[in-house]
């Protein structure tokens, strides 16, 4: 007797922002969070534990989703590791369909949230079709490896930053936020010159990147995102070099992508430009629309 498998659950997508998005009715980055969330049914849970304005956080954004036709906005205020692990608080992340990250402060999730159960709700939900976004902090703290704290500037140099774990939704890339504005090529090469096996990705302010199923993620907003790939590096002087000496990088591999354009992370893949308006990016039921081959 031949017996049919079940489908595999669907992974939620990651919508990874840059920080100081467009926050009025019908912007991009934000209309495609609630889109993919389900539109006027989203029901969207606020995380605003990188910020110490918890309650301005959710004014902002309360006012933004339901602005948006939203009808159901969370916020959990989570201030403590002990709240992180209020049986709520974990409940209302599986009635959501989307997790919103606020900016502020990314060590404050870190310390947080990392390891408690919203953490592992939020990746046991997502693993179903949860989608998780983050801006700004909540950006950096999507990815496994997170800057903790750095410089700014131009030139890699050797210790000029610090990382630490995120909560590890996607893996083996270190997001960086206000990429052009704050001068932060010089860190994230850094990153890669010491970590070639981490990808480095940099977005630009009002600029996102979703993160869909099979890793293939497309630019959304109004910058650039920038992606760094070190395995090929050939010639370095890591090793040698003193703390706060210029890093020396060889046959490193660097895109800039501007809104429509994809790669796939796991396969380190430019896979070309689908200038798509971002409002087209999702349809009216929350599902990512199918791009045409690359």
């Amino acid at each position: 007797m031949a017996f049919m498998s079940q489908a595999e659950p669907r992974r939620g997508p990651l919508l990874v922002v840059g920080g100081s998005e467009a926050k009025e009715p019908g912007a991009p980055i934000l209309g495609t969070l609630v889109a993919l969330a389900g539109g006027t049914d989203a029901r969207i849970a606020l995380i605003p534990t990188a910020s110490r304005d918890a309650a301005g956080k959710e004014r902002l954004y309360g006012d933004l989703f339901r602005g948006m036709g939203v009808r159901h906005v969370t916020c959990l205020p989570i201030e403590s590791r002990e709240e992180a692990n209020r049986e709520d608080f974990v409940q209302a992340v599986y009635d959501s369909t989307a997790v919103f990250l606020t900016g502020g402060d990314q060590n404050r999730i870190s310390a947080l949230l990392g390891g408690t159960e919203v953490a592992k709700a939020m990746h046991r939900a997502n693993k179903t079709g949860l989608v998780v976004a983050g801006t700004s902090a909540g950006a950096s703290a999507i990815s496994e490896h997170m800057i903790a704290e750095g410089g700014t500037g131009l030139h890699p140099r050797k210790h000029m930053l610090h990382l630490a774990p995120g909560l590890g939704l996607l893996r083996r890339v270190v997001v960086d936020q206000h990429f052009l504005q704050r001068q932060r090529l010089g860190r994230l090469l850094s990153i890669v010159a010491q970590n070639p096996f981490v990808l480095g990705i940099g977005v630009d302010e009002d600029t996102a990147v979703l993160v869909e199923q099979d890793y293939r993620m497309q630019v959304i907003g109004s910058g650039m995102v920038t992606i760094l790939d070190g395995r090929e590096l050939a010639e370095s002087n890591v090793l040698t070099a003193e703390p706060g000496a210029l890093l020396a990088m060889g046959n490193v591999r660097m895109h800039m992508l501007p809104a429509g354009w994809t790669y796939n992370i796991e396969t380190r893949t430019l896979l070309g430009a689908f200038p798509l308006p971002p409002s087209a990016r999702a349809s009216d039921t929350g599902e990512i629309l199918a791009h045409p081959g690359p």
